[in-house]
């Protein structure tokens, strides 16, 4: 019941969101070569995810909907022959667009979960009670509670809520928890004081301000416990020195920038000692050499120490990576030292663009060298466009594998939309699985079908023309689920 609730829920803040994002006039732009989505109804957050990026790909997702269903079904074949109804989904909005309530609907057509949300003037959750568990005589309960209380700013002051525990919730013996967050406000509308009571334990934060905004200090007490930071800044608002103190250490990192307000050098410290020191060189083609250095003296915490726990114990590291002015990595040097010895890797790649800086190969040599240890492989990534820079094939040789690692062939129409595209894999001349698209004339997407060899089966996707997804199915050998979804004014 608790996946159903789930999965639910989830659909709904999509399409809430979906809302939001049309009333501030946000909307996604799809990727150009047509990356798909595969999207398995089983997966609640692959499936709901995705349908708020589908209802803002138009621009058409300020219609408003009174209601919403979506109906989900299984079957023990691959064409739906004998499918079923598992549950149904019914969602309810208010004028505004808001989720307003939330009911699902069993096999037997009984009520398995429910949630009403209200709002307040100002349309803001003001609160939300939830019932998804049913007592000895099936009716359900109250499971949930929130209450939420803004000031004339609108910003949250009190967050409240009582959760109903099931017995596998640990050695809680009220059978329920219950929490309670408080914030408060400076003048200019900064969070000075945060307060969060459950009932484990109690936490409290205070932060300060300077007369431009910027926080500058915080102490937080969680846990029979204080934690420290403070901030400095520059005239251009760049921190240039974090300090935090902690029950178990100090820390301080200390930040230079150039007169372009990039960071130039990052040098941290642990208890007064020097932990590392990052410098960062720019060149002026747009590339920049970034090198670290640091000195682990069983320091494991240090990023750059995290496969110390190999056994390794390695007392010094130095990392120097170069980039060119498309961003990318031209060569890195990974230098880790143990007393006399030492352990390189060295990767290097060559790379052609187009001139709009679009890869066309990437020959990648990765060398690993140390007294014990020689290794030296090569990897190579070729890319293919049109006219209109649409991806026609992505190739990638090399490595550990004894022939083409991967392939991808891309097909478009004659609006620069992706109407299929091949996967291929190192073990067959054939594709691995194909995606198809197929098109209203606007460009919007009527139906995506992914078809997969071997087990994997397909699944298929369709979708209104106003881009609102109608139908969700995947389908096995032996098994297949669906979901449909009507809208209503």
């Amino acid at each position: 019941m608790k996946s159903t609730k789930l999965y639910f829920a989830l659909f709904i803040l999509s399409i809430s969101t979906c809302f939001l994002n049309a009333q501030n006039k946000t909307h996604h732009k799809t990727h150009r070569i047509g990356s798909f989505t595969h999207i398995s109804p089983a997966n609640p957050d692959e499936r709901f995810s995705i349908l708020a990026l589908f209802k803002d790909t138009t621009g058409k997702s300020n219609i408003r909907f009174s209601k919403v269903v979506m109906s989900s079904y299984t079957s023990k074949d691959s064409v739906l022959d004998h499918k079923r109804l598992t549950n149904k989904g019914i969602a309810r909005f208010n004028a505004n667009g808001e989720a307003s309530s939330l009911v699902t609907i069993d096999s037997n057509g009984k009520a398995a979960d429910s949630m009403s949300i209200l709002y307040d003037h100002n349309f803001n959750k003001a609160r939300v009670v939830s019932y998804n568990t049913k007592n000895p005589e099936g009716q359900l309960e109250l499971s949930s509670d929130e209450y939420i209380a803004r000031n004339t700013k609108q910003q949250i002051v009190l967050d409240s809520t009582w959760k109903k525990l099931n017995e596998s919730s640990g050695d809680n013996t009220k059978g329920y928890s219950a929490s309670i967050i408080r914030r408060s406000y400076d003048k200019a509308g900064n969070c000075t004081k945060y307060t969060s009571i459950n009932d484990d334990d109690t936490t409290i934060e205070f932060s300060d301000y300077d007369n431009k905004n910027r926080e500058i200090a915080t102490r937080n007490y969680t846990r029979g416990k204080w934690n420290s930071e403070i901030k400095k800044y520059d005239d251009s608002s760049n921190i240039i020195e974090h300090i935090t103190i902690y029950p178990a250490d100090t820390g301080k990192t200390d930040y230079i920038y150039d007169h372009k307000n990039r960071v130039t050098s990052t040098t941290r410290y642990t208890n007064g000692k020097l932990n590392s020191k990052k410098t960062i060189v720019y060149t002026n083609d747009g590339g920049h050499t970034e090198t670290e250095e640091s000195n682990n003296a069983g320091n494991v915490s240090n990023s750059l120490f995290s496969n110390a726990t190999d056994g390794s114990c390695e007392t010094q590291h130095t990392v120097t990576t170069v980039y060119d002015k498309y961003d990318q990595e031209v060569s890195e040097v990974d230098k880790r030292v143990k007393g006399n010895e030492s352990f390189t890797t060295t990767t290097l790649h060559k790379y052609q663009y187009t001139k709009d800086g679009s890869i066309i190969s990437d020959t990648e040599i990765n060398e690993e060298q140390s007294k014990w240890h020689t290794a030296k492989t090569m990897k190579v990534n070729l890319n293919k466009y049109d006219a209109n820079g649409n991806t026609l094939e992505e190739v990638s040789m090399g490595g550990e594998n004894l022939a083409v690692s991967s392939k991808k062939i891309y097909k478009y129409n004659d609006k620069n939309n992706p109407l299929e595209v091949d996967y291929y894999t190192s073990c067959s001349d054939k594709p691995d699985h194909t995606d198809f698209t197929i098109y209203y004339p606007d460009g919007v997407i009527i139906k995506q079908e992914i078809k997969s060899i071997g087990t994997y089966g397909k699944t298929i996707n369709s979708y209104g023309k106003d881009s609102r997804v109608l139908e969700m199915t995947t389908a096995y050998t032996t098994f297949c689920y669906q979901v449909l979804i009507e809208y209503y004014k």
